[in-house]
């Protein structure tokens, strides 16, 4: 059939008209985003950049990168060594590496199946519907949910002490052991979301209570050996595998010290046990970014439930980090991406992936901080004196990694402003991060750990503010504040951000504040609650404790033939002084506090607690017996007997202001981890 010219000319611009349309539609209500293609050229190109420059200033012994895109592996490649000592090479396909945490999205894979397969009905459902071993309490009357538990809702207090173990366990867990791991409940479950290895965990003990097979097990059946994953494994056991690489820190002078295996506490296992190679996880992304759509996944899991594993269920603000089942998920520059980190000493990897893409990223870096001893530091030993030829430069992590990553590929991030602002005026104020404990000693972490467990905010002129003296920061929506030159560099943390988010809190009547690239929020402290407030007190008291050595040289009193009191003032900072040294002194050549805590071993912190509490009990002793002086006058009138009441006022106040703080991080009482 012959078309005439015009009828072409016609259905032409009908086509250019439709075209335009569409154009305009696109520019008002989104944004149309070329697909990026990955080349094992591009990918080198970034790999190389960011690696190769970082082992020469000795921020890692090893690293494994691999890169996936429409089902295929596009790039692989180790830098480092699996053994930076022996010089032994990485292989992506044979070398193992601890993925820590990213352990957790085979946990959500593996309740995903069961869900498909009819084992589970709902994730509405209470968790205490498929527990056999262990029932959660409920809170305020209301039934602990598998999408609490999958999404970090529990309300559960962090536990960080004994998640490790030197001690032969083997799975199933008894009971008792899986009871004896629980925290307290110490929120409402609302919509905020607080990091749980707890939660994960539980739902562990789900998998293999419903289907009565250990958790290792399941894995290797039902998701290792379907997709080819014929070197990962998830190790219960107290031996590190053959094939497991070597991680190293590097002292300030060049040297190496080798980080020790300490095994994943079984019961932790489902948070973060796994061992796997850069091939094996390229092979599980695929099958995460395929999301069953050509009806033959291996994993057995249908379309909806994938997409309910990657699309966010829960956040702590939308323009942060959110949650799917377990799986992050987050926007950059426009694209949705989906994965997990995981950190384990020696071990930092990411997982992260891009479904408009078709391609997902897992990198995995031997980095590390040495683990100084106290005495070595106090006394300035020989390695820790820098040495001009040989720079040691901080540790890279995994999320500097991806950051990296995602500026090559796909540029800087642009924040979408919005009208509607927050008074910053409400927002001033100090934050305590919720990923912690609240109810044993394991709470002194956070002073230990300083500013990354509380975030400072304070005005810096209108619609502005300094976080963490760092900034300003420009409020660009309601409680959206941005910063794009403070994005994370190579050896960034969490807290290292270009994009902070505010929100109200209706339970608490309080506003938190989250980073991007977390999901862990900061909640605002009153003065009574902010551990400033007692650290800042201990920094004034304490100098003032220390005079009480000098109680030593206090004449008797007339008329008396002993004075007892002196000898309890003398022992009140020594006592005190034993409280930190109980707990970073005393380990031998091949022992630490990091060992002991991740290991569970409580002697350090029996110590501790005993010191404690005989302070606080000399303290009382001490003020009882201020009171008395002032109150008979026992050292007569003269000035210098009024001098010594005076000092032994202050020190009973020092003494009272020490005893706030023990008791703030629960060193009162017997609060073992």
């Amino acid at each position: 059939m012959m078309v005439s010219t015009l009828s072409v000319l016609e259905q032409t611009r009908h086509v250019m008209c439709r075209s335009l349309l569409f154009g305009i539609i696109a520019m008002l209500f989104g944004h149309a985003y070329a697909s990026v293609e990955y080349t094992d050229a591009t990918v080198r190109a970034w790999s190389d950049a960011h690696f190769i420059q970082a082992l020469e200033e000795h921020r890692f012994s090893g690293a494994v990168v691999s890169v996936v895109q429409d089902g295929k592996i596009v790039f692989s490649k180790g830098y480092g060594y699996a053994d930076y000592n022996q010089k032994t090479a990485i292989d992506p396909e044979t070398t193992q590496f601890r993925i820590g945490s990213t352990t957790k999205t085979f946990t959500a894979t593996a309740i995903a199946q069961l869900m498909d397969r009819g084992l589970i009905r709902s994730l509405d459902d209470p968790a205490n519907l498929y527990l056999k071993r262990d029932k959660l309490p409920s809170v305020n009357g209301r039934d602990i949910t598998l999408r609490d538990l999958v999404t970090h809702r529990g309300g559960f207090a962090n536990r960080t002490f004994n998640i490790g173990s030197d001690q032969e366990l083997s799975l199933p867990l008894s009971a008792k052991i899986v009871q004896s791991h629980r925290p307290n409940i110490v929120r409402p479950v609302t919509d905020r979301a607080v990091y749980s290895n707890y939660a994960t965990t539980m739902l562990g003990v789900i998998i293999e209570d419903i289907t009565g097979t250990r958790i290792d097990e399941y894995f290797d059946q039902y998701i290792f050996s379907p997709l080819g994953m014929s070197r990962s494994v998830l190790n219960v056991t107290s031996k590190p595998m053959p094939q497991l690489a070597q991680s190293y820190a590097f002292l300030p002078d060049g040297s190496t010290q080798a980080i020790p295996y300490w095994r994943v506490n079984p019961f932790f296992a489902p948070a973060g046990a796994i061992n796997s190679t850069a091939i094996d996880m390229a092979q599980y992304m695929i099958a995460h970014l395929n999301g069953g759509r050509d009806g033959v996944s291996a994993l057995t899991i249908k379309p909806a439930t994938f997409d309910l594993m990657h699309n966010r269920i829960a956040d702590n603000h939308p323009a942060v980090q959110g949650f799917g089942m377990i799986f992050m998920t987050m926007q950059w520059a426009g694209r949705t991406g989906f994965g997990h980190g995981g950190d384990w000493p020696g071990f930092h990897s990411i997982m992260w992936m891009f479904p408009e893409d078709n391609a997902g990223v897992f990198i995995s870096i031997m980095a590390e901080r040495p683990d100084v001893p106290l005495s070595d530091s106090l006394v300035g030993a020989d390695y820790l004196t820098p040495q001009s030829n040989t720079p040691v430069m901080t540790p890279l992590t995994n999320i500097g990694a991806l950051v990296s990553f995602l500026k090559n590929f796909y540029g800087e991030d642009t924040p979408t402003y919005a009208p509607g602002r927050l008074n910053i005026d409400d927002l001033v104020g100090d934050y305590r991060q919720e990923y912690r404990a609240y109810d044993t000693v394991e709470a002194f972490l956070d002073f230990l750990n300083g500013p990354l467990a509380m975030v400072s905010v304070r005005k810096a002129g209108d619609d502005k503010i300094m976080i963490n003296e760092q900034g300003p920061y420009q409020q660009i929506s309601s409680g959206v504040f941005w910063n794009g030159d403070l994005e994370s560099g190579i050896d960034g943390t969490f807290t290292n951000s270009a994009l902070w988010a505010f929100k109200w809190d209706e339970q608490d009547s309080r506003y938190y504040i989250t980073p991007r690239l977390s999901i862990n929020p900061f909640v605002k402290v009153a003065f009574w609650d902010n551990p400033k407030t007692y650290a800042n007190t201990l920094m004034v008291a304490l100098p003032i404790l220390l005079t009480a050595l000098f109680a030593i040289f206090w004449k008797r009193p007339e008329g008396k033939k002993s004075h007892t009191m002196k000898w309890i003032i003398f022992s009140l900072p020594i006592v005190f002084l034993m409280i930190p040294a109980s707990l970073f002194f005393g380990y031998g050549d091949h022992s630490s506090f990091l060992e002991h805590f991740i290991l569970g071993k409580t002697s350090h912190f029996i110590a501790a607690i005993v010191f404690a509490n005989l302070f606080l009990l000399l303290t009382i002793v001490v003020v009882v017996g201020t009171v008395q002086s002032w109150r008979y006058m026992y050292d007569g009138h003269t000035i210098r007997a009024g001098i010594k009441r005076v000092h032994l006022s202050l020190i009973s106040l020092a003494a009272m202001a020490a005893s706030l703080f023990l008791w703030f991080y629960n060193f009162i009482g017997i609060n073992l981890p």
